[in-house]
Parts: C-alpha cells; structure tokens; sequence
C-alpha cells in the first residue's frame, strides 16, 4: 500500500480470500480502516499497522481465520478498535493495547478464543472472564497492565492448581 494512502475504504478488500500478504510503504500516511475494508480475507497471516493509523473500522478484520499476528508500531496514533473489528480471529494469541487507545467497542474481540495473552498499556480497565472492552480480556490467561499481571481465576484454572496442591507432599521454606 503506497505512503499516500490515507483510507483503506469500506469494504475494500471484502472477501478477497486470495491477500496473502499486506505491505505498507515506509512513512505510510494511513489514517483509517474503515469497515469490512478486510472482512474474511481468510488467508492473510499478519499485519503491521503503519504508526499513522488512528481508526480501525467495524468489522474490518472479521473473520480473518488465518490473521495471527497483528502488529502495532509502539508510536501508532491508534485511538479506535471499532465494532467487531478482529471477531472470529481463532489465531491471534497475544495483543498489546497501546496507550493512546481510548475505545474497543462492542464485540472487537469476540470469539478470539486463543487470545491468551493481553497487555494493557491504555487506561481502559480490562479484565479477563469480562465481555467489556470488545471481549478482549474475556478469553486472556493473562492480563498486564503495568507492573502487575492478572492471572484467569476460573473454576477450571483453580481446580487444575487444588490437583497440583494435592499432589504436594513435601515443601520447605528456608529463611
């Protein structure tokens, strides 16, 4: 994509199963993905967003199925992860929400049931089990924000660590 494209419109690439690959030019001027721009592109594996991205439309990465890795330039000026934007992305397994980002809406990350690892470095308060925040620390294992790390707390986890407990038979602790 050349540095002088500001938009990616609505719909652009809607269903082109055949991207495989997306390039953005050094010093792109990208601006906004608008929705669906790539709504079921199945085969595209990863995306380097351009640090002058500042919106993610509805849907625009829908259905992605192959879309595991996503980055975002530290210096992005991204602020929007619109409507369902990664949903149905069974893929990606980590994701870093960058400070500058002010709103996930509704649904973002719905059904990204690998999306294992959150690191929070905006001020949204996400929390893993939780639908708010576009899902996205809904299926987390782990969520940092900072210096501190939340780990899941679920019925499953805790009874996976009771097993390991019951399992222990000897335990020292040196002073």
């Amino acid at each position: 994509v050349g540095k002088k494209v500001v938009t990616i419109s609505t719909s652009a690439f809607e269903n082109c199963i055949g991207l495989s690959s997306l390039t953005f030019e050094e010093d792109s001027t990208l601006s906004a993905i608008e929705n669906k721009a790539f709504y079921n592109c199945d085969n595209l594996p990863n995306i380097t967003l351009p640090k002058s991205t500042t919106t993610i439309g509805d849907y625009a990465f829908y259905g992605c199925e192959k879309l595991y890795t996503f980055t975002i330039d530290e210096n992005c000026k991204l602020t929007e992860i619109g409507y369902a934007a990664f949903a149905n992305n069974h893929r990606i397994t980590e994701i870093v929400i960058s400070e500058k980002v002010k709103t996930i809406e509704d649904m973002a990350f719905y059904n990204c049931d690998n999306l294992a690892v959150v690191t929070n470095e905006s001020k949204l308060d996400l929390t893993i089990n939780s639908p708010a925040n576009g899902y996205v620390g809904f299926y987390a294992k782990v969520l940092k924000k900072g210096s501190t790390t939340q780990y899941e707390t679920s019925k499953k986890y805790i009874k996976q660590q009771i097993t390991i407990c019951i399992q222990l038979i000897k335990m020292e602790i040196i002073h």
